[in-house]
């Protein structure tokens, strides 16, 4: 696929109201697209099929989990994380 065909396939995670219900189709069509896909705005990995995703976890793909529970887990307080999302917070690398 064109480089300028997956730029318009990125998209802002952190405008998701302004998006609405069509996040699932924007992530179908990077899955369709590119499974793995760097999306330069979030500057990070958007990682869309759910073998690629547990992968990742296990840490099979070169893929830095580093940024992770400061940008994804960011709205929710450090001190809610083992509460609020023990497996998340339990299976990501540190």
């Amino acid at each position: 696929m064109s480089t300028a065909t997956l730029e318009r396939l990125d998209f802002d995670l952190a405008d998701l109201a302004a998006i609405g219900p069509e996040l699932i189709d924007n992530l179908n069509a990077i899955r369709n697209a590119e499974a793995v896909f760097w999306s330069e705005i979030q500057q990070g990995w958007f990682v869309t099929r759910h073998a690629d995703v547990a992968a990742a976890f296990r840490g099979d793909f070169p893929l830095s989990s580093e940024r992770l529970d400061k940008i994804a887990f960011a709205s929710i307080p450090e001190a809610e994380w083992q509460t609020r999302i023990p497996l998340l917070t339990t299976g990501t690398p540190s």
